[in-house]
């Protein structure tokens, strides 16, 4: 039955990871590392930033010092990754060089990157908020380009029943950068700067962050300007040209796994971009605790990256998604279940009565939640199995769009109708609701076509011994 749902056991039992593409993994690791560190400074400073610019405005006042201004400025990243991803791929998928049609979009964006992120506290400390806004929207546009483009590259020069173990690598070391940023934040905080006014209290984080950026993406843009492969010879101007003639509608798998990825998109972020929130309306000064929570929970994803990954290879990937979003069915059905239920009421004196205390099993909760995240982290390398030569990077970049789009449109809905009177209590339900859409539309999700050459199934590798070819 496993057979049905998304890999041929036989044909990935044997399979192994070439010498050329163990280098690939650590290199690819690295270059996400870096990403995620900068990425993490730059989110957790991010806002406080333009809140602090728009509250000090003197045209501002109260209403643009409100945190629905702060989202709308923070969301228009990700609205212009969504747009611009898409037009990107395809532009890549039509270059007919096939060394560079990859690498070009990984050095202009990494460039980009590397010049604008460093900006951003000078921004702030300036007082200037059209350069904080240039800097952020930059950065972090190339950093979805950075980003998008090493997933491409590994669908590239890996095959297909060896993507998910080398996503599931690639997730767990790359996952140390963000670990790094989140330490660097932690040792130089917003309010430590607040109470020192201290500059350097806000520069060096970004001095740092650009430094483990810089060290690891350049290592990868030099490995895989000396390494990258070409098509076997040709291949690449009939790939090029048959994605030309092919265009039009979209295959019935991929719409069914946009609309699978999108339901999912909706359901993580409804609840998550409010729980601080949460937490902090219900339990008061029992904050603390969220982040006990989402400890536990980025401990439990990382230790399932790999394993999720090699069972998925194993059982086939269908069967794994289809479990992960189960696991988020059932941890946000807890949390709905636990809520404190009740408004926050206001006493004589003007004090807040704390309606409930931290029930513990919010814990076990967040386990399941850890677990949905680990176990989903084969979700691209099932999809990749649907994707057609000459329209890798197109569809690639689609899947992280509909992410994208609908991860940055979602908190806008909720917190507009949890400003107009929304009970707190059923927030969870947008989390349920999303999840079980997804699940229902990835049990549509038919069976892959399997390549008469599975080994072969890229035009940009060569797996003769375990060697690469060296590109000419």
């Amino acid at each position: 039955m496993f057979k049905h749902w998304g890999l041929n056991r036989n044909k990935a039992k044997g399979l192994r990871l070439s010498s050329f593409q163990k280098k690939l993994v650590f290199f690819i690791s690295l270059g996400l590392a870096g990403s995620y560190a900068a990425s993490t400074i730059s989110g957790t400073f991010g806002g406080l930033f333009f809140t602090g610019l728009l509250s000090e405005s003197d045209a501002g006042g109260e209403i643009l010092a409100s945190q629905l201004y702060v989202g709308l400025l923070l969301s228009v990243p990700s609205l212009a990754i969504a747009l611009l991803l898409p037009i990107c791929g395809r532009i890549s998928d039509s270059i007919k060089n096939l060394k560079w049609r990859r690498l070009i979009f990984i050095f202009v964006s990494l460039f980009c990157y590397l010049l604008s992120f460093p900006f951003m506290p000078l921004a702030f400390l300036s007082h200037n908020l059209g350069g904080l806004i240039a800097s952020l929207y930059i950065s972090s546009i190339s950093n979805s380009v950075f980003c998008a483009f090493l997933t491409i590259t590994m669908v590239d020069h890996v095959e297909a029943p060896l993507r998910g173990r080398f996503s599931g690598y690639c997730a767990l070391f790359g996952y140390t950068g963000l670990l790094a940023g989140l330490l660097v934040a932690n040792s130089f905080s917003y309010s430590s700067y607040l109470l020192s006014k201290d500059p350097w209290r806000l520069i060096l984080p970004f001095i740092i962050a650009l430094i483990i950026l810089g060290v690891c993406a350049l290592s990868l843009a030099f490995f895989l300007r000396k390494n990258a492969l070409v098509e076997l010879k040709g291949e690449g101007e009939s790939e090029v040209s048959n994605h030309k003639k092919k265009s039009g509608l979209l295959p019935l798998p991929i719409i069914l796994f946009f609309m699978a990825i999108g339901a999912a998109a909706i359901g993580g972020s409804s609840f998550s971009g409010f729980s601080a929130s949460y937490f902090q309306y219900h339990l008061l000064t029992d904050t603390a605790n969220l982040s006990r929570c989402s400890l536990i929970s980025s401990l439990v994803s990382l230790v399932l990256f790999v394993p999720a990954n090699f069972l998925a290879e194993k059982k086939g990937g269908k069967l794994i998604l289809l479990s992960a979003y189960l696991l988020a069915i059932l941890g946000y059905l807890w949390i709905f279940l636990i809520a404190p239920r009740g408004d926050q009421k206001v006493a004589e004196d003007g004090s807040i009565i704390l309606l409930s205390s931290f029930p513990s099993s919010f814990y076990g909760a967040y386990f399941l939640l850890g677990c949905h995240a680990g176990l989903g982290n084969c979700a691209f390398p099932l999809f990749a199995r649907y994707l057609k030569k000459g329209h890798e990077a197109s569809y690639s970049n689609y899947f992280t769009a509909v992410s994208s789009l609908l991860s940055s449109l979602t908190p806008l809905l909720v917190g507009a109708l949890l400003a107009n009177g929304m009970v707190w209590g059923l927030l969870p339900l947008f989390s349920l609701v999303g999840f079980s859409c997804a699940f229902i539309f990835l049990l549509f999700l038919p069976k892959p076509k399997e390549k008469k050459n599975e080994s072969l199934d890229n035009n940009c590798v060569n797996i003769n011994k375990g060697e690469n070819v060296n590109a000419r």
